[in-house]
C-alpha cells in the first residue's frame, strides 16, 4: 500500500516537483494526496494543480491567533489523512499541536545552507561566494527538535549578552 504523503509549500515548488515525478515513475511507492500552502500564490500550488493533485491555501493573515492558525492548518492536512507530511520549502514555522498530531511523520527540506548561508537565497549565494558543492537540508521535526532549536537560540542570546558585558 502506497504512503499518503501531504506537501506543504510556500514558494516555486520545484522540490515538490521532483516528488510528483518520483511518485509517477513508481520510483517510491508513495501517493501525493495534497498539496498545501501558506501563500495563494505560490508556483507550487499551479504545479500540483497542473499534476491534477488536490491543494488547499491557508494564509496567516495579521491579527490572527498563531496557536488558531496552526490548529486550522492542522486539521486541513489531517483530512487528507497523511501518512507523511513533507514540507518542502515551506517557511512557516509548525506550532507544537501540528507537531503533536505529525510528530515523527513530518520531514523538512528547506534551502539554508547553516550557517554560512542562511534564508531562501542560500544557493544564490553560496554559488555567488564561490562555493563549488552545495545541499539541500533535510531533517525530521518534531516537539523535541523544535525544543532544542530554541533551547540554543537562548543559550547563544544570554552568551553574546555575556560577552557584551549585559
Amino acid at each position: 500500500m502506497a504512503f499518503r504523503i501531504v506537501v506543504l509549500v510556500s514558494g516555486s515548488g520545484t522540490l515538490l516537483q521532483r516528488l510528483i515525478d518520483t511518485t509517477r515513475a513508481g520510483e517510491i511507492d508513495a501517493e501525493i494526496v495534497a498539496v498545501g500552502s501558506d501563500t495563494l500564490a505560490a508556483q507550487g500550488i499551479a504545479r500540483a494543480v497542473a499534476a491534477g493533485i488536490p491543494t488547499f491555501t491557508h494564509p496567516y493573515e495579521k491579527n490572527t491567533s498563531r496557536t488558531r492558525w496552526d490548529a486550522e492548518l492542522r486539521d486541513l492536512v489531517a483530512g487528507y489523512r497523511p501518512d507523511l507530511v513533507v514540507c518542502a520549502g515551506f517557511m512557516k514555522l509548525l506550532g507544537a499541536d501540528f507537531l503533536a498530531d505529525f510528530g515523527g511523520r513530518i520531514i523538512n527540506s528547506h534551502p539554508s545552507l547553516l550557517p554560512s548561508f542562511p534564508g531562501t537565497r542560500a544557493p544564490a549565494d553560496a554559488l555567488e561566494h564561490g562555493v563549488k558543492i552545495t545541499r539541500r537540508r533535510r531533517h525530521g521535526q518534531d516537539n523535541r527538535s523544535r525544543e532544542r532549536a530554541r533551547a540554543t537560540r537562548r543559550h547563544r542570546r544570554n552568551a553574546a549578552r555575556t560577552n557584551q558585558g549585559g
